[in-house]
């Protein structure tokens, strides 16, 4: 660690400039050359250091990401499970599956518009508990059409995932920024362990709470705890402050300085007094101007600033590089969360199909010829039973998902983010392919998991890179943007995957690998 300077006042009024040492990067010492020295407020936060603040940060955040994993992909075991309650058909399912995505797509980015306009922390508590309140109501739904609707409106609250990534990047500095933030993402991985660990712990329970209006069974039960973990974040949120970027962007440069020093505090133990930054430099491009122009707080207002800054996006200097982004997350989103949820299907197949030397388009056939011919025998009765195989399937993925996370997390740390998410979906890609022709049972889940738990953490990669290219007016807008843009490609291939593996399964293996290494080459085009 090098040494910064640090100030302390006299009784008397005057001040002294002493040494202190800097929690940041450590790299070189970090001096000012006099206490009123302006400091413009990438410097201010990296001489807040790197601590104890930062470590609750990346929980707090990490935490939001879990939670919104487990509440969109934790519907995948609900499905069966909830068939013979709700009497759902495979239509139903898919308007269950389509409703949560819908959602996330109508809303996310009027959140992002929200997250620029009226802070990230106050776009982050409201959707959390709006998150957990909706999802625990759907819990109770006597009917698939009530059951529906509530899980769209669940959708509608839990588009916060760009809001955090915008969030925590605006405490970090900028050495350790990209780490940082994939290593904060790679809680999403937990999220897919999550996932199947309360399902395979919860869902076999033999619970029946006759209520009047409704028969509370094991699986409302999983669904409520998973909406418990946006309740235990949104109750966690309050203990943080806004974010000192969006304060400088709207003018309180005050209150930004305030933020500050409580970071440095929180990280050295130090007094607030003692942080070295007495005044803050105003940056051109962080401007007050969207939001301290006069607003008209009407519905017909607010559309109309909503358009103009999403128009922004798509004008010079950003217009093409947006345009990048929102390509790169939809083919990622189609390739790692829209195939996850095929998964446990898959592999399941595959452990009850033709054998050795037989590939996936080989089983899926086989698997579809068993199923005519069973057709006529098949009981009547309606089975929610889950087989333990389908657990431990989506298991192996959630731990690849962990092993990619922890390693791109610690390539940006060394290498170039461009660099590390153009190798990464040119692996995933050949992984994809590599599913098409592998004949081995275990050949085949590696492939499958590495393909998308690798392409899934790209996503990551490439909105780390997103939230430095955007000024921070319009930085969770842009992310929010390509963010709904890859839920559209997600809510796309969970409708669509499965009916096309079945019928132009060759087609569709070769065609996933494609679009992933088609998003590798965007990359390349993505600015440093």
């Amino acid at each position: 660690m090098s040494d910064s300077y640090r100030v302390s006042e006299h009784p008397e009024g005057d001040i002294e400039l002493k040494k202190v040492r800097d929690y940041s990067s450590g790299d070189k010492p970090s001096e000012l050359k006099s206490a009123d020295e302006e400091v413009d407020l990438e410097r201010a936060i990296e001489l807040t250091g790197f601590g104890w603040y930062h470590i609750g940060l990346i929980a707090i955040c990490g935490g939001i990401l879990v939670a919104t994993v487990c509440e969109t992909m934790g519907m995948s075991f609900v499905h069966p499970a909830a068939q013979c309650d709700l009497a759902l058909t495979t239509v139903k399912k898919g308007y269950l599956s389509g409703a949560m995505f819908l959602g996330i797509v109508v809303s996310a980015n009027a959140w992002g518009f929200f997250a620029d306009t009226f802070g990230r922390k106050k776009v982050l508590l409201i959707s959390t508990i709006g998150t957990w309140a909706f999802s625990f109501m759907s819990s109770f739904s006597p009917t698939t059409n009530l059951f529906i609707v509530l899980r769209f409106l669940t959708g509608l609250f839990c588009s916060n995932q760009s809001t955090v990534y915008a969030y925590i990047t605006e405490f970090l500095p900028t050495s350790k920024r990209a780490s940082i933030i994939t290593w904060t993402c790679g809680f999403m991985a937990i999220g897919y362990l999550l996932i199947p660990g309360l399902a395979w712990l919860l869902i076999p329970l033999e619970v029946n709470w006759d209520l009047g209006f409704v028969v509370y069974t094991s699986w409302r039960v999983y669904l409520a705890a998973i909406g418990s973990l946006s309740f235990a974040t949104g109750f966690l949120l309050p203990f943080f402050p806004e974010s000192p970027k969006f304060l400088m962007s709207v003018g309180r440069k005050r209150e930004a300085l305030n933020v500050l020093r409580l970071v440095y505090n929180r990280n050295s133990g130090n007094s607030n007094v003692e942080y070295p930054v007495k005044n803050l430099k105003s940056d051109v491009h962080d401007t007050p101007g969207h939001v301290t122009t006069a607003l008209s707080f009407t519905l017909q207002g607010l559309f109309k600033l909503m358009w103009h800054q999403t128009a922004t996006l798509f004008r010079p200097p950003y217009g093409w590089t947006t345009l990048l982004f929102c390509l790169i997350q939809f083919g990622i989103c189609v390739t790692s969360m829209g195939m996850y949820i095929w998964i446990p299907n898959l592999l399941n197949m595959i452990k009850s199909g033709a054998g050795i030397g037989a590939t996936i388009c080989e089983l899926v056939l086989a698997n579809q010829a068993n199923l005519t011919l069973n057709s006529a025998s098949e009981s009547a009765d309606c089975s929610s039973l889950i087989r333990s195989e389908v657990y431990t399937s989506t298991l192996v993925t959630g731990v690849f998902s962990v092993v990619a996370f922890g390693t791109l997390g610690g390539l940006v740390a060394i290498l170039r983010k461009k660099t590390v998410l153009v190798s990464a979906l040119f692996l995933s890609g050949i992984a994809g392919f590599g599913n098409y022709f592998a004949t081995n049972e275990i050949t085949v889940a590696v492939l499958i998991s590495v393909s998308v738990a690798v392409a899934g953490s790209c996503s990551t990669v490439s909105n780390t890179i997103a939230v430095e290219v955007y000024p921070t007016n319009l930085r969770a807008m842009a992310v929010s943007l390509a963010f709904t843009i890859g839920r559209l490609g997600i809510a796309l291939a969970g409708n669509t995957i499965g009916i096309l593996i079945e019928s132009y399964c060759d087609f569709t293996l070769i065609g996933l690998g494609c679009v992933t290494l088609l998003c590798s080459l965007l990359c390349i085009l993505l600015p440093e």
